[in-house]
């Protein structure tokens, strides 16, 4: 007599049962990269603040050094033939203020400009950014703002403005970061070259605070951090509202020309 066959019983997943588990892993990828992304963004711009905050540090210790002057703007970084290059890692390390920032090049560079900031390959010497700061251009010229001397004319060491005479530490920006893109009616210079500039008619804007930072997909839309006189760091939009006039300016005073001129109030 024959023994009964054995039947191997296999065990596995059916095809509906394998499609709902892809399904929800789908599911979960969808709910949690946007959660990972600003994660990731956020951590970000926590460096961002501690690297601007570092440059005034170090800026505050070249003051010392140097009877309480501020650099000058073609010093902090040594421009290239006098055009500042954010690729160029040399005019960094040859720059004034970098022996006190402990050889750290990375502090230069904000990482979420890195990753985000269109570069030119055109106008820069390399395709990637070493540098996405820029310092305030009437920080060591008082006489900008006093008309003591015409902006660009001849300059004396006497001439620099002192830390101590800032009216008000608080709202007085030194270091801000700055877009290499224009935006109508607020940049009008898609360049970074380390000095950021801006006119004094009404909204008249030459270079754009930064505004990459938290922006979505549109780069005009975030904002970005300065670090002030008085050594805090915050959050600056280009975008707040105008306020004006004020005497020697136009009507209408622009969140640029506000964070750059001691004699302009905030509020």
């Amino acid at each position: 007599m024959s023994s009964p066959k054995q039947h191997k019983i296999v065990n596995g997943f059916t095809l509906i049962e394998l499609l709902v588990v892809v399904s929800i892993i789908a599911l979960l990828i969808a709910i949690l990269l946007p959660a990972l992304g600003a994660a990731r963004e956020s951590a970000q711009n926590t460096q961002c603040t501690s690297n601007v905050r570092q440059l005034m540090i170090g800026e505050t210790a070249y003051t010392v050094d140097n009877k309480q002057r501020f650099s000058q703007v073609l010093e902090w970084v040594i421009p290239t033939n006098n055009v500042g290059d954010p690729t160029v890692e040399a005019e960094i390390t040859d720059g004034v203020i970098f022996e006190y920032m402990s050889d750290a090049v990375d502090a230069y560079l904000c990482p979420v400009a890195a990753d985000r900031l269109p570069i030119d390959t055109s106008v820069y010497a390399n395709d990637r950014i070493v540098r996405s700061y820029s310092k305030n251009m009437t920080a060591h010229r008082q006489d900008y703002e006093t008309g003591t001397i015409p902006f660009g004319g001849t300059e004396t060491s006497d001439m620099r403005r002192t830390i101590d005479l800032v009216q008000k530490p608080s709202d007085f920006a030194v270091f801000l970061e700055e877009n290499t893109f224009t935006i109508p009616g607020y940049g009008g210079s898609p360049f970074n070259d380390g000095q950021f500039s801006v006119g004094k008619a009404d909204n008249e804007s030459v270079d754009c605070i930064g505004s990459f930072h938290f922006a979505g997909s549109d780069l005009t839309t975030g904002s970005s951090n300065a670090a002030f006189a008085d050594g805090h760091v915050e959050s600056v939009d280009y975008r707040s509202p105008d306020r004006g006039p004020v005497q020697g300016f136009g009507n209408n005073i622009s969140n640029s020309q506000r964070l750059i001129f001691d004699v302009i109030p905030r509020s």
